[in-house]
């Protein structure tokens, strides 16, 4: 068994999660049927036994070395903030990491439709004197001479939520939480949900954003299981930019696609806040399907809404828990210990449906109770 298996053991305890995946088989039903395999090519057990797993809140944060000893005090760490989602719950993960580690955060907000700003926002923070950068969701491309920069003056990047590797010293990229193999897994359990709603007969548009890279591992993913599960359940993507996103215009672009594609009956974003005004303008125009919504990254919306009924599953995507595992890593490099296997590995994940969403609608998803408080204790600050 290798690590990232026994990581995986360690976040999910195996079981039958009865009363969420009652919720979901129940759901299949009304749709028609019975819940053995009815399509060709169609294994509704293997579904229902690969979500098991992901039904239940985690177990452990994944990181068990402790730091070998307290961290020092006074780092800058300067966080670059695109404009665009609920990424300021990042911000708030990484205002409380640091202040539990005595350094001091500086923000800087650029703009994601700008593609010069990041790299701008880079040349600042190393020109201010950061000891650590921390970036979120562009590849090295979008910042590369800025990265350089960085490089000739010894100042790490930490990554999160992109496509780059982790190369340390060799690519100035020293971790990146959230990268391809969390929105795999992501991608791997909407994939699953969609065939097991249907009862094999799922119909899936996903609504991607390519100007993010690392959301082609989530479509991809998503895709491999609903074949994998439902080989005959048709599948297309609907690319949108970041521009039709900010500017509201993912409503109309996706009935437009329903109108003239009446068969589709599961729509899949790639992160929740493209959802904003879909379910109002589906109803105002009078489309007639019926559609099931779900994805990763829910915001606090699309907990309501699932509480509500009007979007029917979520893969929680750790927010603000991913700034404290990338504060972790710059703490372990401040001691110059090792960042592995931890640099690039797994964050705990979930789906959440109707029936195990938290009450009140939470704003972020915690991957595991009193995260803060384990990762305190691992860098001797609790």
């Amino acid at each position: 068994m290798n690590r990232m298996q026994v990581r995986r053991r360690l976040w999910h305890v195996p079981g039958l999660a009865t009363i969420v995946l009652a919720g979901v088989v129940a759901a299949s039903a009304s749709a028609g049927g019975t819940t053995a395999s009815s399509a060709r090519g169609t294994d509704l057990g293997a579904a229902k036994r690969y979500l098991a797993s992901f039904l239940k809140q985690a177990t452990s944060i994944g990181i068990t070395t402790p730091l070998r000893a307290a961290p020092p005090k006074g780092k800058v760490v300067y966080w670059l903030q695109g404009n665009i989602g609920d990424i300021t719950t990042i911000t708030d993960g990484y205002k409380a990491a640091t202040a539990a580690l005595g350094w001091k955060l500086t923000t800087l907000t650029y703009d994601t439709t700008n593609p010069q700003a990041l790299n701008g926002a880079m040349v600042q923070a190393v020109q201010k004197g950061a000891n650590y950068i921390a970036v979120s969701g562009q590849p090295v491309a979008a910042y590369s001479s800025a990265l350089k920069m960085a490089k000739a003056k010894g100042i790490p990047v930490f990554d999160s939520f992109s496509t780059n590797p982790v190369g340390g010293s060799s690519n100035g990229v020293y971790s990146n939480f959230g990268g391809p193999k969390n929105v795999r897994l992501d991608g791997l359990l909407t994939g699953a949900y969609s065939v097991l709603y249907w009862k094999g007969k799922a119909n899936v548009l996903f609504v991607n954003m390519p100007d993010f890279p690392v959301l082609s591992f989530l479509m991809k993913a998503d895709r491999s299981n609903v074949k994998k599960f439902c080989s005959d359940c048709p599948y297309d993507v609907l690319n949108v930019s970041t521009a039709q996103f900010t500017g509201g215009k993912i409503p109309g672009v996706v009935v437009a696609y329903l109108q003239s594609h009446p068969n589709v009956n599961t729509l899949r974003f790639a992160i929740g806040a493209m959802t904003t005004g879909v379910t109002q303008l589906i109803k105002s125009v009078g489309l007639k399907q019926k559609l099931i919504i779900h994805g990763s990254d829910p915001a606090q919306p699309n907990f309501k809404a699932l509480i509500s009924g009007t979007e029917q599953a979520w893969v929680g995507l750790p927010r603000a828990a991913s700034a404290w595992y990338t504060a972790d890593a710059m703490a372990r490099y401040s001691l110059g210990m090792s960042l592995e296997p931890d640099a690039s590995g797994l964050m705990p994940a979930q789906i959440f449906t109707a029936a195990t969403v938290p009450r009140p609608a939470p704003n972020d998803y915690v991957p595991f109770p009193n995260y803060e408080a384990k990762f305190k204790t691992l860098w001797h600050v609790g």
